[in-house]
C-alpha cells in the first residue's frame, strides 16, 4: 500500500492519503517529473511497460508520486533509481518549475507538480532498475522527441518540455565591469587623473565621455583624443558589486549553471571570492589567464567547450555591444544587454535578444 502526504494548495501537509483513494476537495499530492540531460544536449526518456494500466508503451520523462515523508528531491532521486537504475544522489539537480493544480486539455489534476532537471553522462542499465515500470529507455535530442509527439507516442501532459526544458538555457555567462560590478567610482578617478595639471576640468571630460557614449564603443578613449589627454590608470580597488548583484546571482544559481567571460586579470576568481561572489560560478574565464580577450570569439568558444554547452543553450549577459553582445550573437548564443554605466547612454539596438536597464531585472526574464 502506497501512502502519500496530503497537501493544501499552499504546499502545507494536512494529512496523509492512500494511493487509489479519491483525493478530498482542496487536497493535493506531490508529483515529480525528472528530466535527465547529457553533455551532448540529449534527454533520457523512458517507455512505459506494456503491462502498465495507463498509457502502456508511451514515452515520457521519469517520474511519479512522492511518498509520505519524502521531500520532492528525495522522491525524484528514488523514482529515477527505481525506473531506470541511475543513482543521481550527489549530483546537482535544478527545480525548473512547480505547478499547483495543473490543468491540461480541460482536465484539472489534484497534484503539485515539481519538474526537475539533472545533468548526467553515463550508462543507462535497465537491469539495475528496482521496478519493471519501464520497458525501454534512450537518449534523444529535442527534434527526436518532437517526432515522437507527432506520432502520438509521447506523454501529452509533458509537452511543456519544449518551452520550459529544451528551450531553456543551460548556462548563463556574465561580463564583470558595469554588468555585475559598478565602475562609476573608477571612472570618476580617471576623469580627475586625466585632467590633472591641464586646462580641462574633470566634469568636462566626463560630459564629453557621456556624450560620445551614445554612439561610441570606447567613449573615454574618444574623449581623451578630443581633448588631447592621456589615459589614466584603472583603479580596480574602487570597483564595487552593484547592490542587487548577490541576490540576482543567488537566485539564478538555483536554476542555471553560471559562468564568467570577462576581460579581467588572471586573479579574477580571487577577486570574485573577495566580493563573496565566487561561490555562484561554476566556470570563470578571464582574458588575463587565457591570453585572448573579447571581442575575439575564441574566448567565448573556450568557455563553451569547458562548459560542455552548445552556443544555443547559453546566454551572454553584458553591458558592451562590441565586446559582449555582438561576438556572442555571431556564435549563436542568446544575449542580454544590460544598459548600466556608460552603456545606459547608448541608443537602442536590435542586436541583443533582450535588453534590461539594470542587473536587477535579469531574474524577470531568465
Amino acid at each position: 500500500m502506497e501512502i502519500w502526504d496530503l497537501y493544501n494548495e499552499n504546499r502545507q501537509i494536512i494529512g496523509e492519503h492512500v494511493r487509489g483513494a479519491e483525493l478530498p476537495d482542496g487536497g493535493y499530492h506531490l508529483v515529480v517529473h525528472v528530466w535527465i540531460r547529457d553533455s551532448r544536449g540529449r534527454y533520457l526518456i523512458a517507455q512505459r511497460s506494456p503491462s502498465r494500466a495507463s498509457f502502456p508503451l508511451i514515452w515520457e520523462a521519469v517520474g511519479g508520486s512522492v511518498l509520505k515523508g519524502e521531500s520532492s528531491l528525495r522522491g525524484a532521486l528514488r523514482e529515477v533509481m527505481e525506473e531506470v537504475g541511475i543513482d543521481l544522489s550527489g549530483r546537482r539537480g535544478t527545480l525548473v518549475f512547480s505547478e499547483v493544480g495543473r490543468s491540461f486539455n480541460g482536465r484539472k489534476f489534484n497534484d503539485i507538480l515539481d519538474v526537475w532537471l539533472f545533468e548526467y553522462d553515463g550508462a543507462v542499465e535497465l537491469q539495475k532498475a528496482l521496478t519493471d515500470e519501464v520497458a525501454d529507455a534512450k537518449w534523444l535530442y529535442r527534434e527526436d522527441i518532437s517526432d515522437l509527439c507527432r506520432k502520438g507516442v509521447f506523454m501529452n501532459t509533458q509537452y511543456y518540455f519544449f518551452e520550459r526544458i529544451a528551450d531553456r538555457p543551460q548556462w548563463i555567462f556574465f561580463d564583470i565591469g558595469s554588468t555585475l560590478v559598478d565602475e562609476a567610482a573608477c571612472m570618476e578617478a580617471r576623469y580627475a587623473e586625466s585632467t590633472e595639471n591641464t586646462p580641462v576640468l574633470p566634469s568636462e571630460l566626463k560630459a564629453k565621455t557621456e556624450e560620445l557614449a551614445a554612439a561610441c564603443d570606447q567613449p573615454y578613449k574618444a574623449a581623451l583624443a578630443f581633448f588631447g589627454l592621456q589615459k589614466a590608470k584603472w583603479r580596480a580597488e574602487l570597483e564595487r558589486p552593484y547592490p542587487e548583484t548577490a541576490a540576482v546571482l543567488a537566485e539564478l544559481a538555483q536554476k542555471y549553471r553560471l559562468g564568467v567571460i570577462a576581460n579581467q586579470p588572471p586573479e579574477l576568481r580571487q577577486r570574485l571570492a573577495d566580493w563573496d561572489m565566487e561561490k555562484y560560478f561554476d566556470l570563470v574565464i578571464a582574458s588575463g589567464a587565457e591570453g585572448v580577450e573579447k571581442p575575439d570569439a575564441e574566448i567565448f568558444r573556450r568557455a563553451l567547450r569547458r562548459a560542455g554547452c552548445a552556443p544555443e543553450s547559453a546566454v551572454m549577459v553584458g553591458d558592451r555591444l562590441d565586446n559582449d553582445i555582438l561576438p556572442a550573437t555571431r556564435l549563436g548564443m542568446r544575449t542580454v544587454w544590460v544598459r548600466q554605466g556608460l552603456a545606459s547612454r547608448r541608443a537602442d539596438s536590435d542586436i541583443p535578444d533582450r535588453t534590461v536597464a539594470s542587473i536587477a531585472e535579469i531574474t524577470k526574464i531568465l
